[in-house]
């Protein structure tokens, strides 16, 4: 059996975006062919292994709380909505009063961004010990961004808050006034990724906003409102815009996996 590595073993940062491009394939297809929904994606549950070439592959591990997607299409039941490990977390899931009740393939993808934002953010690349066979290691920040969403006595609301925060800019939430800043120095090859993807998410969740003002308004004068694709945000976060983004790294095309996939828009669960 092939040995699964923990992603805090990479020691270049090439390896640490083949690596989450290929977890972004494996993802798409779980969703696409078994239909599955991982559902708790973390920086646990990301690791790798070598290939016959001695290629380094991302693996989506872990999958004790993936569900059937049909399953997932029954709302009312609690425990297929709230899963997942709270710093890595979809706002919806984190907030009881949600705009989106369930788990969607899209709160997935969220909570990829956030593993990807925490370890560029709070994770930083040195020198490894002379008996390592690394040229570096990762090691945690001093001073880390976003200790606020590791805080054990934060509730899920007031995580959820903060993280709607970071993308709303509201006051009061300095991490998301300085995105430029908050970027390990080992890590300013993601800079592009993180950013992006932060945008898209960010006009996401106001074009939400503004959807709902309408059909709130349309609803009051009897109107049918404009149709508005919350699955995918009104398709500003979906799995197109994250191959887009994490298909290259710098000015290198990352290795695309052995098996066929169709990554235009995905508009169900």
């Amino acid at each position: 059996m092939e040995e699964l590595l923990p992603i805090d073993t990479l020691s270049s940062a090439s390896d640490f975006g083949q690596v989450f491009f290929d977890v972004l394939n494996c993802h798409k297809w779980l969703h696409d062919k078994p239909r599955i929904l991982h559902r708790d994606i973390s920086m646990s549950n990301i690791m790798y292994r070598f290939d016959d070439d001695h290629n380094i592959c991302g693996v989506l591990n872990d999958m004790d709380l993936s569900s059937d997607l049909n399953d997932l299409k029954d709302l009312k039941a609690t425990s297929l909505r709230r899963t997942g490990t709270p710093p890595f977390m979809a706002i919806d899931l984190l907030r009881k009063a949600s705009i989106q009740p369930g788990h969607i393939y899209r709160h997935d993808l969220e909570s990829l961004f956030y593993v990807m934002l925490i370890l560029f953010a709070r994770y930083e690349l040195i020198a490894a010990e002379p008996n390592d066979d690394r040229a570096e290691r990762l090691v945690k920040r001093d001073k880390a961004p976003l200790s606020e969403w590791f805080d054990p006595t934060l509730s899920w609301e007031k995580l959820g808050k903060e993280k709607n925060d970071f993308f709303t800019g509201a006051q009061g939430s300095s991490d998301s006034l300085h995105m430029n800043n908050i970027m390990s120095s080992s890590f300013q090859g993601f800079k592009t990724w993180i950013s992006s993807l932060r945008e898209a998410l960010q006009d996401g969740l106001l074009a939400r906003l503004v959807a709902i003002r309408q059909e709130t308004k349309a609803q009051g004068k009897g109107q049918v409102a404009s149709s508005f694709v919350y699955e995918t945000l009104g398709s500003n976060f979906q799995y197109s815009t994250f191959f887009d983004v994490m298909k290259n790294f710098g000015d290198k095309a990352l290795r695309a996996p052995p098996y066929s996939l169709d990554t235009t828009p995905t508009t169900s669960l």
